[in-house]
């Protein structure tokens, strides 16, 4: 029970780092409360989601404010701006997708660590 506990816990740790990147907090609690192991390090490593993507904003070319992206006049600096059309919008989504991929070789090798480490457990010293 003290190891539920223990492991409830400890997902906390990959959550919070995650959700703070714009992951979904409760499915990264999930994921580090089973495979902190994994979950800790990739949660380090992953890059923060484009505002764009999360929340269809884009930044003001003259202020650096976050505005809507088909918006036409900068709500905080009142500057003109062309918007976006749907192919840009969709380009610059799928870009921010991209930079968010975590690569499958080091998903893989995460794996075949925690195997690795678990083997050598099992094994033991006096087996």
């Amino acid at each position: 029970m003290e190891i539920l506990i223990f492991a409830v816990i400890l997902g906390l740790i990959p959550a919070a780092i995650a959700s703070k990147k714009g992951g979904s907090f409760m499915l990264w609690w999930l994921c580090g409360a089973m495979l902190f192991i994994v979950a800790l390090p990739m949660a380090i490593i992953m890059k923060p989601q484009d505002k764009l993507s999360v929340t269809g904003l884009r930044k003001c070319p003259e202020c650096a404010e976050y505005v809507q992206a088909e918006a036409k006049i900068c709500k905080h600096c009142k500057s003109e701006l062309t918007p976006l059309t749907n192919s840009e919008k969709k380009q610059l989504t799928k870009k921010a997708k991209k930079e968010n991929h975590v690569p499958g070789w080091l998903v893989l090798l995460a794996f075949g660590c925690v195997g690795f480490f678990i083997w050598f457990m099992a094994s033991g010293p006096g087996r």
